[in-house]
């Protein structure tokens, strides 16, 4: 699971990134909007911790789709366990990087400034 938490969008290379994956809420969903096909849509994320693998249970709150359970695989890609993947996926998948990211990460001094 350490490997997960360490690749989310540049947790790994900072100098501190093993006491923020020990904080990192995996058990309270989430909402988050992503990008598809020119449109921002809004899901429910839920993160459960399976053996080792946390699996992201993804909803659509309109009704808009397929529910989704979503990994980071070993190629360092998103992928549905349930399915095929497509370009959803890894539109679904940035955006849960994004928000850990965001919500992690501390803002760089550069924008700061600007």
């Amino acid at each position: 699971m350490s490997g997960f938490r360490l690749r989310i969008n540049g947790l790994k290379n900072i100098s501190y990134a093993a006491a923020i994956q020990e904080s990192l809420p995996f058990d309270q969903s989430f909402e988050v909007e992503y990008l598809f096909d020119r449109q921002w849509n809004s899901i429910m994320v839920k993160p459960i911790l399976v053996h080792s693998v946390v699996i992201f249970l993804v909803n659509f709150p309109n009704g808009d789709g397929e529910s989704m359970a979503l990994v980071y695989n070993e190629k360092d890609t998103w992928s549905d366990i349930e399915k095929e993947s497509t370009g959803q996926t890894t539109a679904i998948g940035i955006a849960i990087e994004n928000y850990y990211s965001n919500r992690y990460l501390p803002v760089p001094p550069s924008h700061l400034l600007n």
